[in-house]
C-alpha cells in the first residue's frame, strides 16, 4: 500500500509491480485539457483529471575505485511511461501478462473527491483516456464506490493512464419542464426540470444565484452572485449540464429545435414580462414547427406565490389562482395570438381566443388582457434586470430543448 498525501490518494499495488523497477506517480488537475480533444462529446469529466502513470527507472549508478559511473541512456532525458502489466525489456508485447493474474492484479486506488463535485451515484462511472483513440473508455475499471459521507473514491483499474470520474454529458437534457415566475422586484425564479434533476436560479440585476438543490457541493453557487453563462458553466463543472446546443441533438430524444432568430426574439419579448407575469413550459410547444412556439403565461403580481417553484406534476398551480392563457407566437409572419387550445385540451388548434385580436407580438397580446398595473411594473423593471433574464433564456434556449 501506498499513500500519495498531497493528491488525497491511497492505492494498493500487486506483487508483480512490487517487484518491479519502476516509479509510481498520481498528478491530480483540477481542469480537464483532455475532453476538449475527444472525438466523441458522450462524457464529461468531474473534479478534474487523474493523471496515474508507471515510469521506468533510469540504470543505478556504481561507484568503482572513486569513480561514479552513470550510464547515459535516453532515460537521462526523458520520461518513458509504461503500460500495465509491464512488459520487461526484449519481450514480445503479444506474450505479455494480462491483468487479473495472480501476481498483475488489478490496482486498487481511493481518491477524495473534492468538495464541489456532485457525485449522484454510491457506484459512480469511472474512465480512462485512450490517447490512440482520443476517447474516454470505462473497460477494466470496476468495484468503484463512493462515500458521500467521507467523500472517499475508490476503485481498481488495470490502466496506467489518466482517469476521471465520469458523467453522460447530457444526463440533464432535454428538459420536462420550465417555469420562470418573478419573486419581487427587478427579481424572478427560473425552474428547470431536466432528466434527473430540478435546479431553481434567482435572476436578478446582472447576477444569477442557485436557490435549489442544497446539497453542499453547490454551496458556492448559492452563496455567489453570478453572471448568467459564467453561473451556467460553474453549474455544469459541479455535474448538472444545462447548456445545451445544436450538437447535442442527436443524443436527445424528443427535441425539435426552433429557428434561432425565433429564439432571439421570443427572449427579448419575454424578458420585458418577466417582472410581472409568470411563464412557462406547453405540451404543445414541441410538435410545432421551428418557426412557431407556444408558451403558457399568466399575471402574477402576486409575487410571493408565483415564486413558488413548482413540482414537476404541478407546474401550473392549479383553479385556486388566476389561468395561464396560452399563446402561440408565429416568427414567419410575425404574429402572436391567445389561442383557444390550452395544456388540458386533448387537441391542439391554432384557433384564436373569440373577441381577442392578432397581435405583431407577445408583449402586446398580454397587453390586451392583462391590468394596467402589470404593464406599469414591467416598464418600471431595471434594464439590468432584464438583460439578466434574456441572456439566461438564451443559454437555456427552453423552447427548443423541452421533450415532447
Amino acid at each position: 500500500s501506498r499513500e500519495f498525501r498531497d493528491v488525497g490518494i491511497t492505492t494498493s499495488i500487486s506483487k508483480g509491480l512490487a517487484l518491479a523497477s519502476v516509479a509510481m506517480r498520481f498528478v491530480h488537475t483540477n481542469w480537464d485539457n483532455l475532453t476538449p480533444t475527444s472525438v466523441s462529446d458522450e462524457y464529461m469529466t468531474l473534479g478534474g483529471i487523474l493523471h496515474f502513470d508507471l515510469l521506468d527507472v533510469p540504470p543505478s549508478p556504481k561507484t568503482l575505485k572513486g569513480w561514479t559511473l552513470r550510464p547515459v541512456t535516453e532515460l537521462a532525458h526523458t520520461v518513458r511511461r509504461l503500460g500495465y502489466p509491464i512488459v520487461p525489456p526484449g519481450t514480445d508485447p503479444a506474450s505479455a501478462p494480462v491483468a487479473p493474474s495472480p501476481s498483475w492484479k488489478r490496482i486498487k486506488i481511493t481518491w477524495i473527491v473534492p468538495d464541489a463535485v456532485f457525485v449522484r451515484s454510491k457506484s459512480p462511472l469511472l474512465g480512462w483516456w485512450d490517447a490512440q483513440v482520443g476517447i474516454w473508455r470505462t473497460d477494466g475499471i470496476e468495484a468503484s464506490t463512493f462515500d458521500p459521507v467521507t467523500r472517499v473514491l475508490s476503485f481498481e483499474t488495470i490502466h496506467a493512464a489518466p482517469t476521471a470520474l465520469l458523467q453522460p454529458r447530457y444526463i440533464d437534457l432535454p428538459f420536462e419542464h420550465w417555469l420562470l415566475a418573478p419573486a419581487e422586484p427587478n427579481k424572478a425564479m427560473l425552474s428547470l426540470m431536466g432528466g434527473e434533476m430540478q435546479i431553481v436560479v434567482e435572476i436578478g440585476e446582472g447576477y444569477c444565484r442557485l436557490t435549489k438543490p442544497l446539497d453542499d457541493c453547490f454551496k458556492e453557487l448559492r452563496n455567489s452572485r453570478l453572471s448568467p453563462y459564467l453561473f451556467m458553466i460553474k453549474l455544469a463543472r459541479i455535474g448538472i449540464n444545462m447548456i445545451p446546443t445544436n450538437a447535442s441533438v442527436p443524443r436527445l430524444t424528443g427535441v425539435r429545435v426552433k429557428d434561432r432568430s425565433l429564439e432571439d426574439a421570443l427572449h427579448a419579448e419575454l424578458c420585458l414580462l418577466a417582472p410581472s407575469f409568470s411563464l412557462g413550459y406547453s405540451k404543445w410547444n414541441a410538435g410545432r414547427s421551428a418557426k412557431k412556439a407556444v408558451l403558457k403565461i399568466r399575471q402574477a403580481l402576486d409575487q410571493a406565490a408565483a415564486s413558488e417553484a413548482p413540482a414537476a406534476s404541478r407546474l401550473d398551480p392549479g383553479s385556486d389562482v388566476e389561468p395561464y392563457l396560452t399563446i402561440l407566437y408565429d416568427h414567419r409572419h410575425h404574429d402572436a395570438a391567445v389561442l383557444k387550445a390550452n395544456d388540458d385540451s386533448e387537441h391542439f388548434t391554432e384557433e384564436k381566443q373569440d373577441g381577442l385580436a392578432l397581435h405583431r407580438n407577445v408583449y402586446n397580446c398580454v397587453k390586451e388582457v392583462c391590468l394596467q398595473e402589470a404593464i406599469m411594473v414591467c416598464r418600471a423593471a431595471s434594464d439590468r434586470f432584464t438583460e439578466s433574464v434574456r441572456h439566461m433564456l438564451n443559454i437555456v434556449r427552453p423552447f427548443s430543448f423541452v421533450a415532447e
